[in-house]
């Protein structure tokens, strides 16, 4: 029996043996990669989510600046979009946090693997740091089988220091009287509520809990980044001593099993891809850090010219 690769265009033509040892690491590697793969495809799912629930946000300031008795004629349309942004955001992180728990357990096979509670930890970590984090978990089981947690929109209209620009803003409060009546609602993060005040704005909490996800998401890329460079490695050496010795750049490459009667099985496809498309997302969603400070302003800076 052989082990080698071949190009998917001429599948039955071993062009590089490979020798048993890394014919069976190179599926196993891809496995891998895919689900790491997948992890950074839910978490960009999860910050396009907030994204959405930023620009929702934005767009209503915008209206309300442009068309201001439009704004006020339209406040339950606009609290009902602000509503349906944080439910899916809220939801998306629910998907975000069970699946990647589900894929750290099977993303190195069978082999034991400390990432799993090392990410549960970090979560807990910053769940216990961060009211933000303690009030949107709480929140999101809240809207699954409860309620909507909005009180209230609050158009904010005010003056820059020094009175030469008018700036607009929309403010979702949070409702705490409503949560209090649901008694599965937390009742530790409902005390750390109400020693605030009875409306709350909503949207720092938010950001507070989209970094403190994002802290976490960092560790769990560094706690794997060293297979992941291993895996990576696997693919790529193959990708490119498969092109090497079929004389032309290959756009994909098979990993093939010759049997003793000649049969040729395809097991594996090794494609750019594999590595381009996980590198290009992390890359994409790597800035989270303090995130709960910082804001998007269309405002013209003084002395910067047009």
């Amino acid at each position: 029996m052989k082990y080698g690769l071949g190009n998917p265009l001429k599948p039955f033509v071993m062009i590089v043996d490979l020798g048993k040892e890394r014919f069976e690491a190179i599926p196993a590697a891809t496995k891998s990669l895919l689900i790491v793969m997948g992890i950074e495809q839910k978490w960009d799912l999860l910050l396009e989510n907030y994204a959405d629930y930023e620009r929702e946000l934005l767009n209503i300031s915008l209206e309300s600046s442009l068309f201001p008795e439009r704004a006020y004629e339209r406040k339950r349309d606009h609290g009902q979009a602000v509503n349906r942004r944080l439910a899916n955001l809220l939801t998306a992180a629910r998907l975000y946090v069970d699946q990647t728990e589900r894929d750290l357990a099977y993303v190195h096979g069978s082999a034991p693997s400390h990432i799993p509670d090392l990410i549960k930890q970090k979560r807990s970590q910053e769940y216990n740091a961060r009211l933000g984090y303690r009030v949107m978990e709480s929140l999101r089981n809240y809207m699954q089988h409860r309620g909507m947690p909005l009180r209230a929109i609050l158009y904010s209209t005010s003056w820059n220091d020094d009175h030469t620009k008018l700036r607009f803003s929309v403010i979702p409060m949070l409702d705490v009287t409503g949560l209090a009546d649901d008694q599965k609602f937390k009742r530790s993060v409902l005390q750390e509520l109400r020693s605030k005040k009875t409306e709350i704005p909503i949207t720092n909490l938010v950001r507070e809990y989209i970094e403190g996800l994002g802290v976490a998401h960092q560790a769990l890329r560094a706690a794997l980044s060293d297979n992941v460079k291993i895996w990576d490695g696997l693919l790529k050496d193959a990708w490119v001593e498969a092109g090497r010795s079929a004389g032309t750049a290959l756009e994909a490459v098979s990993v093939i099993r010759v049997e003793e009667d000649g049969e040729t099985i395809i097991s594996q496809l090794i494609a750019p891809e594999l590595w381009e498309y996980r590198e290009s997302l992390a890359a994409k969603n790597s800035f989270v850090e303090s995130l709960a400070v910082r804001y998007v302003s269309s405002e013209r800076v003084v002395g910067k010219g047009w």
